[in-house]
Parts: structure tokens; C-alpha cells; sequence
């Protein structure tokens, strides 16, 4: 009988009064929770805020607002003075002063203008003339021909280079194919005078005709002793 006995404990407590304290926390000062009593008219006016402002919270400004950026105190650009346009509808063409002009200097080569008549096997000499605006020190000579009536036997020094090489023989780089490329150069030192022949051609006919031959634009060059080239016209 005594076996049947329950030894479960059951503990019925009394109902909580509705007045009874609300234990809340306080501000974060070591002391722990104090029992606070919280009104049922509190409880309702925290009930009838919004969320966000029960916890305090605010909306993030999203309009666009203006960078300001202060001037810096760099102010030397303030003093230089404002470029002047430049005029470039008007005849004249202002240049800085105390400024010198470049000069190129300037040649003009020349052929006969009266070529002889030869016979097949026939040998003349050709005198090409110069005539430059300064000294110079060397020249490339290019002369253009018809191979099958005509070739270019030798090339000499002309008087302009001085009495001690002219006459002298200087052989071509190039002489085949209608076309005939020299160099004509001083060791050291510019030519005496800025006229005169700058260029002895001996030539033969291969058959019977008037002599045909002309400068070659492409190869014409003369070189200052200051390394200046010379604008060659013909």
C-alpha cells in the first residue's frame, strides 16, 4: 500500500499581482539591475511608438550633396601672363625676337645645254657645273642615261676642288643599269670657291645619236664641313 503512494511533489504557487515591480536594466554603472516598476500606461505609450523609434534609430540621408574643396595655395600660375592668341589669317607672321633665322644653304648643279652628236665607239667629256650659295666639302653626283646608246667610261675631279685634285679620277659606286652614282670628297677643309666645274664625265656612244643624260634628283647631295646639307636644285 505504501508503494502506491505518489512521491511526486506537486507546488501550486498563488497568481502574480498585476501592480507586482518589472526588473529592467539600468544605465551600465557596476551596481547590477534595480527593481523598477513600470506602469501599465508606459507599457502602452511604448507599444504606440514605431519600432525605429522605440530603438532610436535614423534614416540614412541618401540626397546628393555638393564636394566643397578649397583652393590651394599654389599661386604660381596667378602670376604668369595670359598667351596671346596667334594670328593665322593675316599676311603677317610675328616671330620672337633675338631669335636668328635658320639658313639652309643652297646648290644648283648644271648639265650642257648643247649636247654633242657621236658616232658608235665615240668618247666626249661631260662638264658638270655647280654653282652653291657657301663652301663645301663633298657632293654625290647622280646622272641618269639610256644603257643601250650610251655609257660612262670614268668620272674625274673638277676644278672647284683645287688645282691638286682636279683631273684626278674618283670611282663611281654605282654605275650600271642606266644609272651612275659618285662621290666627290675632300679629305679635310671646304672647296676654294662656291662656282665652277664640279665634275669631269667621260662618256661613249653606242650608237650614232645626240648625247642623252640627265641629273638624278634622288642621288644629288652636297655636305657642309658643319655637316649641313645643302638644298640641291637642278
Amino acid at each position: 500500500s505504501a508503494r502506491r503512494l505518489p512521491t511526486t511533489a506537486n507546488v501550486q504557487l498563488p497568481d502574480q499581482r498585476a501592480d507586482a515591480p518589472t526588473y529592467v536594466r539600468t544605465s551600465s554603472n557596476g551596481t547590477g539591475a534595480v527593481p523598477t516598476q513600470v506602469s501599465d500606461n508606459a507599457n502602452a505609450d511604448s507599444a504606440a511608438k514605431p519600432l525605429s523609434e522605440a530603438l532610436n534609430l535614423r534614416p540614412i540621408d541618401s540626397s546628393v550633396k555638393t564636394l566643397q574643396i578649397n583652393e590651394t595655395s599654389d599661386t604660381s600660375k596667378a602670376s604668369e601672363p595670359a598667351a596671346e592668341p596667334i594670328q593665322t589669317n593675316g599676311p603677317e607672321v610675328k616671330t620672337p625676337e633675338n631669335v636668328p633665322a635658320v639658313t639652309v644653304p643652297s646648290a644648283e648643279l648644271q648639265l650642257p645645254v648643247a649636247m654633242p652628236m657621236l658616232k658608235a665607239g665615240e668618247k666626249t667629256k661631260i662638264a658638270v657645273m655647280v654653282n652653291s650659295s657657301a663652301a663645301f666639302r663633298s657632293a654625290v653626283l647622280g646622272l641618269k642615261f639610256d644603257q643601250t646608246k650610251l655609257v660612262i667610261r670614268s668620272v674625274s675631279f673638277g676644278d672647284i676642288f683645287g688645282s691638286t685634285i682636279a683631273n684626278t679620277a674618283a670611282a663611281p659606286f654605282l654605275n650600271q643599269n642606266g644609272k651612275m652614282f659618285v662621290l666627290l670628297a675632300l679629305k679635310e677643309g671646304n672647296v676654294a670657291t662656291t662656282t665652277g666645274v664640279l665634275a669631269f664625265v667621260e662618256v661613249e656612244a653606242l650608237a650614232d645619236g645626240k648625247v642623252d643624260i640627265s641629273l638624278e634628283k634622288d642621288a644629288l647631295n652636297l655636305l657642309g664641313a658643319d655637316g649641313k646639307n645643302f638644298a640641291v636644285k637642278f
